[in-house]
């Protein structure tokens, strides 16, 4: 999860995210998406688990920013 998070940051910032701890790279994403709109495409995700990982990342009330996800070998 670490590197999904790191690419994410390094379109907000040119700041280097990689000396962050684990910890403190999904609020940090959290903290960038709930500034403004964007588009996040998430493909392949894999477990419930990853889902988990992934969701403390995202606004909760950001209403401008839109989220995608594809399954493992899935079409919508």
């Amino acid at each position: 999860m670490r590197e999904v998070f790191l690419t994410i940051l390094k379109k907000f910032t040119r700041e280097d995210m990689s000396v962050k701890e684990d910890w403190e790279l999904a609020p940090l994403v959290r903290s960038h998406l709930d500034r403004g709109r964007f588009l996040l495409f998430m493909d392949d995700v894999w477990t419930v688990e990853d889902w988990r990982r992934i969701e403390p990342a995202l606004p909760r009330n950001n209403k401008s920013g839109k989220l995608g996800v594809a399954p493992v070998g899935g079409i919508w």
